[in-house]
């Protein structure tokens, strides 16, 4: 893990399980800028860690130049959209 020093990481589906978990861990890298996506943004936040709420058609040049991110070097994708059945 000591080769994402001072790395930027997106990890989408970052308020699931496995998100936030792996979220938690990669806080822990010294100088590590993390990007959270998901539907639903968390409130809690810490130095590093920058949450964007978006669905996925709004990813585009324009939304990451309004937040000022130039580069990203990793992306977990960790997203998953599960199509509830309609109530019967």
């Amino acid at each position: 893990m000591n080769s994402l020093e001072g790395k930027v990481i997106l990890v989408t589906g970052a308020s699931g399980f496995i998100g936030s978990h792996l979220a938690a861990r990669l806080s822990r890298i010294p100088g590590v800028r993390l990007l959270l996506l998901a539907r639903h943004a968390s409130q809690t936040t810490q130095q590093g860690m920058t949450w964007l709420q978006a669905e996925l058609c709004q990813l585009i040049p324009d939304y990451w130049r309004a937040r000022e991110i130039r580069n990203i070097d990793y992306v977990f994708h960790l997203a998953a959209f599960t199509p509830k059945e309609p109530a019967q």
